[in-house]
């Protein structure tokens, strides 16, 4: 529902992901997931993990986006410091594997939610 809101407001929608090409591929053809995004990339792609800012800053130059401009969802304490560290404004999502660092990823996220369901309301 959240992906749909996005495109149907015109909104540039990218998909980063430490996941392997030929997985994502997959999933986003599975899910007929492809036609929500402008742009997927793996991590490998982007040229370096998410607990770098280079893969931030990939995505943000293929978008011809500026980090002022962007909004980034991410379930991981990693991912969220290095968004922060390009000025991207992020939106922390609670993932239980990450519950003994929710604490600290609700404090450096721009804003946290406990689900993506949240920002539908």
């Amino acid at each position: 529902e959240l992906l749909e809101a996005y495109r149907a407001q015109g909104m540039t929608v990218a998909l980063l992901t430490g996941t392997e090409r030929p997985l994502i591929d997959l999933v986003l053809r599975r899910l007929d997931f492809f036609k929500y995004f402008d742009l997927t990339c793996s991590c490998r792609e982007a040229g370096g993990p998410k607990s770098s800012p280079v893969p931030f800053q990939y995505v943000l130059k293929q978008l011809n986006a500026r980090p002022e401009d962007a909004v980034m969802f991410e379930d991981g304490i990693h991912g969220v410091r290095s968004a922060n560290q390009c000025g991207i404004f992020t939106v922390g999502v609670y993932d239980s594997m990450w519950d003994d660092v929710a604490q600290e990823m609700a404090s450096v996220s721009g804003r946290y939610v406990r689900s993506l369901g949240e920002l539908l309301t």
